[in-house]
């Protein structure tokens, strides 16, 4: 597994540890005095159970206690420190990159509280789930939260596959066809730009990506389609910066109304669509599967999150912090001029991560 599928254990443990979640501001740091406590946290297990993992105060010791329910018949009454240690020592591993499957103290700790898996399943876009007290309606809540780290690599926001391909048809004098034939992406977007080669958006390949993204916008389509006809073909690739082109094109002919920016307020609402649920493969009906919102693993290994009581400072968030990338060609079939019927088009991908 990698660091980003090894930090839903971390996670799991040290919030169990800490017993209380963060939220953070738009620069991920926490706002002070703003948490959630967490009441009990959830986990499925090897065996495919579920058990809770239940935070509950010794007021004699002061001290947490962690208590397991469910189908689990072994030590039922944990001291939240020990819960602290092994999240330190997989933290450990994480910024040294090391295997934590191999550590016997982990893993022997791990089989002990019911041999929680260290990776959720990948079909859902909650990472973990849990129970927190909610100070500010006072009251209990479940919350269902996607995790992000970003210790080690760039982790994925949306990720790219052949159904993120998005075609566009090409004009101009293709006599000059054999010197670009062999060209790829980058280079290639250079050379119909320098050309005046005209590259317009056609369609997006999968109808159920397509339909995903007409549910944000109608013309929600058109504005990425834009947004990766900048990114091929210019030096820039963070999210907002290439948003600031398509303001100054106005692709969908919105007019001068640069104080209501449409097109930022569009790419958030995609970005958090991204990051609450909405993939390229699957029907998407507007529902968020992570209803809690997010969690960052920043690089010191301190958690925060963002909820919907953070929202703004959410969506500015991802627009801020994440760009554009390029996948690989070959294995997504696109960056290369291909011919239909006499007409020329080219491909372009989808894919975007975090800073």
């Amino acid at each position: 597994m990698n660091i980003g599928e090894y930090s839903e254990i971390y996670v799991f443990l040290k919030l169990l540890a800490d017993g209380k979640l963060w939220r953070a501001d738009k620069h991920l740091n926490r706002i002070q005095g703003d948490f959630f406590p967490i009441v009990s946290v959830f986990r499925q297990t090897q065996n495919s159970t579920e058990l809770e993992y239940i935070i509950e105060p010794d007021i004699n010791k002061n001290i947490n206690i962690i208590k397991i329910s469910g189908n689990f018949d072994g030590k039922n009454d944990i001291e939240a420190a020990n819960f602290d240690i092994i999240s330190n020592e997989i933290l450990w591993c994480l910024k040294n990159n090391q295997n934590i499957e191999i550590k016997s103290g982990i893993v022997d700790f791990l089989e002990s509280i019911g041999n929680p898996v260290i990776k959720q399943n990948s079909n859902l876009k909650q990472d973990i789930n849990l129970t927190a007290y909610d100070l500010k309606i006072s009251r209990i809540v479940d919350l269902g939260f996607s995790i992000k780290s970003k210790i080690g690599g760039a982790s994925t926001l949306f990720n790219a596959g052949k159904n993120t391909n998005i075609t566009f048809s090409i004009t101009g004098k293709f006599g000059e066809y054999e010197n670009f034939k062999n060209l790829k992406t980058k280079k290639l977007l250079s050379f119909l730009n320098d050309n005046n080669f005209n590259v317009s958006f056609d369609h997006v390949i999968s109808n159920q990506f397509k339909s995903n993204l007409k549910i944000i916008d109608s013309l929600m389509d058109v504005i990425l389609a834009e947004c990766l006809k900048v990114y091929y073909s210019q030096n820039i690739s963070s999210v907002s910066q290439i948003i600031d082109q398509i303001e100054i094109l106005d692709p969908c002919n919105y007019g001068d109304h640069k104080e209501q920016n449409f097109y930022r307020y569009k790419m958030k609402q995609f970005l958090t669509a991204c990051a609450l649920g909405l993939t390229a493969g699957k029907i998407w009906n507007g529902y968020f599967d992570a209803n809690g919102g997010y969690i960052i693993v920043k690089e010191d290994g301190e958690i925060v999150c963002y909820h919907i009581y953070n929202w703004n400072e959410f969506q500015e968030y991802l627009f801020e912090n994440t760009f554009f990338d390029t996948p690989s060609t070959t294995r997504h079939d696109f960056g290369y001029v291909f011919s239909e019927n006499n007409q020329y088009y080219l491909n372009l991908n989808a894919q975007i991560r975090f800073k």
